[in-house]
């Protein structure tokens, strides 16, 4: 809605230009029309909030039963779990991928023996792990998830002493 006024009212109306739809009943170069496209506002803004809290509460109840919410991390996969009878009963659980939580568990030792990440990708690299280039914002976005602890419903793949050994002090 602020927006929409503020396109109207500080960017239209100084320059005397008028918006008129070709499929909608509105005009707002009469009192009638900004007024209808100011109501159609208020429900576009209603919507939107309400699509906001759906979303809200959906994400936080796959949360609560410990379902994982976007791309799994670096060493870890998706798993479905099913009751034996074929039916999902959990989507989107976290689970160890094994090559790949041993790529997280060098870049962690790396660091922890004050490895930089810089050195910790060519180091990577040398070695062709994965097959790609590493970044040091990629390592350093891995060294600082927590996720690799295990919070949650999903297995740690570090433990918090070697996690805790390769931050940074701040």
């Amino acid at each position: 809605m602020k927006d929409l006024w503020y396109l109207l009212e500080s960017v239209f109306e100084p320059h005397r230009i008028g918006f008129k739809s070709i499929t909608e009943p509105f005009d707002t170069t009469t009192p009638s029309g900004r007024a209808f496209l100011g109501m159609l506002s208020v429900f576009a803004q209603l919507e939107r909030d309400q699509t906001r809290e759906r979303i809200r509460d959906a994400l936080g109840h796959k949360k609560l039963k410990g379902e994982w919410i976007g791309h799994p991390p670096l060493g870890y996969r998706i798993l479905s779990k099913t009751d034996g009878k074929g039916n999902i009963v959990k989507d989107k659980v976290l689970t160890v991928a094994e090559n790949e939580s041993k790529i997280v568990k060098t870049i962690f030792q790396a660091r922890a023996r004050g490895k930089g990440l810089t050195e910790i990708c060519r180091i990577l690299e040398r070695k062709g792990i994965n097959g790609r280039k590493w970044s040091p914002i990629g390592i350093w976005k891995i060294l600082r998830n927590p996720v690799y602890l295990g919070y949650g419903m999903h297995p740690a793949i570090i433990s918090q002493k070697l996690f805790n050994a390769a931050q940074w002090e701040e």
